[in-house]
């Protein structure tokens, strides 16, 4: 005869390493799980104390001429244009808007040179006006975009498609081809007068549209917000629309006046602005983000000289703490997928940023894009800055 105890002993040597092995496996659980799931405090879509959508100064920058004229209006003394640029301003609109194409076509006349000299230091003749162009270069597109008429755009660069959430997608459509090798006889057989190209150009291609005939034209000068703005008004004066050229360069200039006026009178703040490729980093003061936030009064000076390739430094996250921010702000294409990220980062928890709820993330492809859409990428860090001193 089996006795009780001795049958009870199986069941109870399992009960115990069974308790055992629930109990390491709640502890790793809780340990290595339980940590990441509680998310940081983030602030997305948070308040901001700026008077004017991002929606109109977007649509604005698309080469809307009334959007810029309403905006310009109601910023009034804050767009901070002289009263000369305040007239000239009023004079473009009103020609643009209301004047005749013979009207407007005299004042093109009148507003064009003859020869241009490029950013190569090439002279290039204007006469006869080109009729057609070909920008090799994202810049150049994002400008002729805004300032061309649709038959003046030969193709479109490749890639550029994707970016319909900053450009007008419906002109976007309306060209057909894209500067790729697929189609290179078939943008030949469109007869540009004028390539826009850069020195990152590829030098094949280069010797192809010489071959070919095609002008060209080199645009590349971009170091400064300033060089910025000069370049969008080049643009327009190669492809004979001058004007357009001229009225976006000071609507430029006063939307980023205008900030300037709302953010004028917000608390000082260290503000640590990061990109993440991975891994961290921080753009130095030679970047056109550096420069914006420099004219924030915002910017943390660290030391450039770690900075490998003179673009970015590169932060690892004791660096990040160390630094301890009061506003963080992260420049990524997926703000979702990114958000999701911070929270498997216990090490930031600690900050002054998270504590605060003040990080908040920006466009990465808008902060990216190095021409007349400074303005709108301006405009997003500041709507993070002016968001970490609302009270929510």
């Amino acid at each position: 005869m089996i006795h009780p105890s001795s049958n009870s002993r199986p069941f109870q040597r399992f009960a115990a390493y069974s308790g055992l092995i629930i109990l390491v496996a709640g502890w790793w659980i809780f340990s290595f799980h339980g940590r990441t799931s509680t998310p940081l405090p983030i602030a997305y879509n948070a308040p901001t104390a700026l008077s004017f959508a991002r929606e109109d100064l977007q649509d604005a920058l698309k080469g809307n001429i009334g959007m810029m004229t309403t905006l310009v209006d109601r910023w009034g003394a804050n767009a901070g244009l002289t009263e000369s640029q305040s007239n000239e301003f009023q004079y473009l609109a009103r020609t643009l808007s209301e004047g005749t194409d013979q009207e407007i076509a005299i004042e093109r006349s009148r507003s064009r040179p003859a020869t241009i000299v490029d950013h190569c230091n090439t002279p290039l003749s204007l006469v006869p006006p080109p009729r057609r162009f070909l920008p090799q270069t994202y810049l150049s597109a994002s400008i002729m975009l805004a300032i061309a008429d649709l038959e003046q755009i030969v193709a479109l660069p490749h890639g550029m498609r994707l970016h319909r959430h900053i450009h007008s997608g419906e002109r976007m459509d309306a060209i057909t081809l894209d500067t790729d090798r697929t189609n290179a006889e078939a943008v030949y057989r469109m007869d540009p007068d004028i390539a826009f190209v850069a020195h990152y150009s590829n030098p094949a291609t280069l010797e192809t549209l010489r071959h070919q005939g095609i002008a060209l034209c080199g645009i590349d000068k971009i170091d400064t917000l300033t060089d910025v703005m000069e370049t969008v008004e080049l643009v327009g004066t190669v492809i004979n629309r001058p004007l357009k050229g001229r009225m976006l360069r000071l609507f430029i200039e006063a939307a980023m006046n205008a900030i300037d006026h709302e953010t004028a009178e917000i608390p000082q703040q260290r503000v640590l602005y990061l990109n993440y490729y991975p891994p961290f980093s921080t753009p130095t003061a030679r970047t056109l983000t550096a420069q914006m936030l420099e004219r924030l009064k915002c910017r943390i000076a660290l030391n450039e000289d770690r900075s490998q390739s003179g673009w970015r430094i590169v932060l690892d996250l004791e660096e990040i703490r160390r630094i301890n921010p009061d506003c963080m702000i992260i420049s990524c294409t997926d703000s979702a997928a990114m958000k999701h990220h911070l929270t498997t980062l216990p090490a930031l928890s600690g900050i002054s940023a998270t504590k605060q709820g003040n990080i908040f993330f920006v466009d990465d492809t808008v902060q990216q894009c190095p021409c007349h859409q400074v303005a709108l990428a301006y405009y997003d860090l500041a709507h993070a800055i002016t968001s970490s001193t609302v009270i929510r």
